[in-house]
């Protein structure tokens, strides 16, 4: 899935980070994300494969994986048939952000083709025709390949994960926090992606804070939804399927 835009480019050099996870990983070398800059060598070479300053400052590399988590107040239950219906939600509560979602081939699953149109809200992209590659209900996991859009220029191979998972209950204290971490869930983003040669390093934390921006907006959809205001609901008015 295309991310949500901050109107920045994101071929700009100044980079935004807000603090979060981030995991950058080339050709199989991982280095965790710190606030200090961080570089990854080729150990054949001894080349710089990779600067980052508080997230990706610039990438060498010719495939490159960039992740974060975000945790949100929203359950899996409730937020697993959000995601996999986000762009629609989106659609109908935020067109600023997302004008259209038109399904092209398929019917939603794994080799669906779809093309969404983004609002002016959207700085990054205006439109991203993409495949759906896994809808994994078991580990709650979405991937799309981007095939055609604005990212293409930028990116010969943009491709995003999206995936949920339950906040652990062997980390809580007491009974307390056991019961409030049913309400939470970890949000993550892993981008596997490829710059296109002879194109400026993309903005790739720019990319991230969209990722950020999503979660966040389809958490504040799910509350919405699920605690419509009493002039919103009454005698024939039915609540909103998540899923539909």
């Amino acid at each position: 899935m295309a991310v949500l835009g901050t109107n920045q480019d994101p071929t700009s050099k100044e980079s935004i980070s807000t603090g979060g996870s981030c995991i950058v990983e080339c050709d199989g070398k991982e280095a965790a994300r710190s606030d200090a800059t961080v570089l990854v060598a080729d150990t054949n070479t001894n080349k710089e494969i990779h600067v980052m300053v508080d997230g990706i400052k610039e990438d060498r590399c010719s495939r490159t994986t960039s992740t974060i988590r975000v945790e949100l107040g929203i359950g899996v239950e409730d937020m697993w048939p959000a995601l996999k219906n986000a762009v629609n939600l989106i659609v109908e509560h935020c067109p600023d952000f997302m004008r259209s979602c038109e399904m092209l081939h398929g019917d939603g699953g794994p080799g669906s083709i779809r093309l969404v149109k983004f609002g002016p809200a959207s700085g990054l992209v205006t439109y991203a025709k993409e495949e759906i590659i896994e809808v994994d209900e078991e580990n709650m996991k979405l991937t799309y390949l981007l095939l055609e859009g604005d990212l293409k220029k930028q990116f010969e191979l943009f491709k995003p994960s999206l995936s949920l998972e339950r906040v652990a209950l062997q980390e809580c204290k007491d009974l307390n926090e056991a019961i409030e971490a049913q309400s939470k869930c970890i949000a993550t983003w892993v981008l596997q992606y490829k710059v296109q040669e002879g194109v400026p390093s993309p903005n790739i934390e720019l990319l991230n804070e969209g990722a950020k921006l999503f979660f966040k907006l389809l958490e504040s959809l799910v509350n919405t939804i699920k605690e419509p205001t009493p002039q919103v609901m009454n005698k024939t008015t039915s609540p909103i399927d998540l899923s539909a």
